[in-house]
């Protein structure tokens, strides 16, 4: 069995490729999962929503908090708790996201 370098790709058959073309053939070749494409689809569509619940609830919020008796200190503790979670779970589902 011959051994090659890293730097030389192989095709899918296991052959070297003759030419800079058989490379890009085996590229276009590729195609996505049906998984990668739903995957593709949805997380973009779950960013949407969750970047346009939070931005609709923000300029609301602070008022009718007030209204109700709630310190602006409380008010700045529920928005940072909201990016602090996010910002701990993120590598948690970038991991899940990432194995599908």
């Amino acid at each position: 069995m011959e051994m090659t370098s890293q730097t030389e790709p192989l095709l899918s058959d296991g052959n070297k490729p003759s030419s800079e073309s058989d490379i890009s053939k085996e590229t276009k070749k590729s195609k996505w999962t049906r998984t990668q494409i739903l995957t593709a689809i949805i997380l973009p569509l779950m960013n949407l929503v969750r970047a346009s619940s939070f931005g609709v609830i923000v300029p609301f919020y602070p008022t009718e908090a007030t209204k109700k008796g709630v310190s602006t200190v409380v008010i700045g503790f529920i928005f940072g708790t909201y990016e602090l979670v996010e910002f701990l779970a993120s590598p948690i589902f970038g991991s899940i996201a990432c194995s599908l």
